[in-house]
């Protein structure tokens, strides 16, 4: 009498069996494996010269391993040695799982595509047995597959298995081999992950470590326990227990997302728009923390989740070592000139996607003017200049120092250029020049402002009269003033040379007309 019963390997030989049926009816070459323990049953390849592609000479290869059953589970056990094997192959691995009916008739073949995600599952698991202090061995260590009902295939036929194949590498097979090297490349490098418990004196330190990723460098104290952590998952002996000390940490500016800030003081006003550049406290550190910053090269908002408060922070506009675009310091001054008589700003974020898309995020902003009434109009007449300036020449977004517009010392003659005088505009200034018997009726003066690797010199002409109060200090007392133009100086160039020779062109210019010129 035949018994119903059927041993293990006489279930796998018919899986094995069916596969082969199956994949010559899909026009596939199935080789066998040449070792029992290599972890793999067959390698497939396209039969067909058409599957050759000669503009990459691709030809896929794939990898199998069959598995069969005559019951209901939708998981195999598998050693760990053989699933190593397909994950380590550089091509495109799969486990197939036939199950036959009581007739012994295949009746439904699930496939599980061994792909980054089922190699991170697979690995976790091995690296979660060994943390259990088990004995391991690759070839004896079992790990339970499990196959998912959208793996199963549609029906029993040779053209629904290789579409399963084909769709799993996508329309290039090089691409694949490509993309498949870098995870594996990834996963390598995530062996070797540590992982750190930090531990903080007092929450002021933590809410330091907060500001740092802000971008507010600010010194810390923190102690660390560090522990090996293949694949993020730590081993429980550590391999260094440190103490409390002062450290500072930084975001990396080249990963931060990048987007424009648009300003507006009313529904209808003028837009004055900044580039910025993201920050935000991570998620992983206490709700009461949490905060964004939004930096643009002029200023900053900063916004408190805890108290719903944002805040607008100047920079340092008087630093030497500061530098922004003359553009974005007109449109901030203009800004600031609506802002002194306004209650609320329209702020509106716009972060670039990795499509080049913007994605606006509108809030609200409380204001008040930070630069004092009396100075707020020679400052924007100033900048009005520069800005023309350096737009005439194609240069309004190169960096300058804003210092160059906020020094009314250095640059307050500039706001006068281009007006008449009633009564006279008179101030002081130094000469290497003896006037003798000279009646000097115009002086030219220049102005540099330093630029990215050039300087721009601009020059202005002041009609009055010149008089000596002592060695080398004049005084001069003038009745309007007329714009002569700029040049550009390279560095490396002499910059004496380069205004003694234009502004000698602006002196000869304005003596053929008539006039006294030092």
């Amino acid at each position: 009498m035949a018994s119903n019963v059927r041993r293990s390997e006489d279930v796998g030989g018919m899986g094995e069996s069916y596969f082969r049926l199956l994949a010559k009816d899909a026009q596939l070459v199935v080789n066998n494996s040449s070792d029992d323990q290599a972890g793999w049953d067959f390698e497939v390849e396209d039969s067909s010269p058409l599957a050759i592609n000669y503009s990459n000479q691709s030809r896929p290869v794939y990898r199998i391993q069959v598995k069969a059953t005559m019951g209901d589970s939708v998981s195999v056990p598998m050693s760990f040695s053989s699933l190593l094997s397909l994950i380590q192959y550089g091509g495109p691995a799969f486990v197939f799982l036939i199950k036959f009916g009581a007739s012994l008739v295949p009746e439904t073949i699930r496939v599980v595509h061994i792909d980054q995600k089922k190699t991170m599952e697979i690995l976790a698991a091995l690296r979660k047995r060994e943390l259990s202090n088990e004995s391991i061995k690759l070839n004896k260590s079992k790990y339970s597959l499990r196959f998912d009902i959208d793996g199963q295939l549609s029906t029993l036929s040779g053209s629904i298995l290789r579409q399963s194949l084909e769709r799993a590498i996508g329309k290039s097979y090089l691409n694949y081999l490509k993309e498949k090297a870098k995870w594996l490349e990834r996963i390598e490098v995530e062996s070797d992950l540590l992982h750190a418990n930090i531990l903080f004196e007092k929450e002021a330190d933590l809410q330091a470590m907060a500001e740092c990723m802000l971008g507010y460098e600010t010194p810390f104290n923190i102690s660390s326990v560090i522990y090996k952590a293949p694949l993020g998952i730590p081993d429980q002996v550590p391999v260094h227990s440190g103490i409390f000390s002062s450290t500072t940490i930084w975001p990396s500016l080249d990963k931060l997302p990048r987007g424009l800030v648009r300003l507006r003081t009313s529904s209808y006003g003028c837009v004055y728009e900044f580039k910025a550049s993201f920050y935000s406290v991570p998620s992983s550190l206490p709700k009461k923390f949490a905060a964004a910053r939004i930096k643009t090269a002029i200023f900053d908002i900063v916004y408190r989740y805890e108290n719903q408060r944002l805040d607008l922070r100047v920079s340092d506009l008087f630093s030497e070592n500061y530098c922004a675009s003359i553009a974005e310091l007109r449109g901030f001054i203009k800004y600031f000139g609506e802002a002194a008589e306004n209650k609320k700003t329209f702020v509106e974020f716009a972060m670039a996607d990795q499509k080049g898309n913007s994605k606006p995020l509108q809030l609200f902003l409380e204001t008040s003017a930070t630069i004092p009434d009396e100075e707020y109009e020679p400052i924007s007449l100033v900048a009005e200049r520069l800005f023309l300036s350096l737009s005439s020449l194609g240069m309004a977004n190169e960096l300058m120092r804003p210092v160059d517009v906020f020094d009314l010392q250095r640059t307050g003659f500039l706001s006068h250029v281009g007006n008449d005088y009633n009564p006279p505009f008179s101030f002081e200034f130094s000469g290497d020049i003896e006037l003798g018997v000279l009646n000097p009726d115009v002086a030219v003066f220049n102005f540099h402002v330093k630029l990215e690797k050039k300087t721009l010199i601009c020059f202005a002409a002041f009609y009055g009269s010149v008089h000596e109060l002592s060695t080398k200090r004049l005084r001069g007392d003038f009745f309007r003033s007329e714009y002569l133009g700029e040049i550009i100086v390279s560095d490396g160039e002499n910059i004496e040379e380069a205004i003694n020779s234009y502004g000698g062109l602006l002196k000869t210019k304005l003596s053929k007309k008539g006039f006294v010129v030092i």
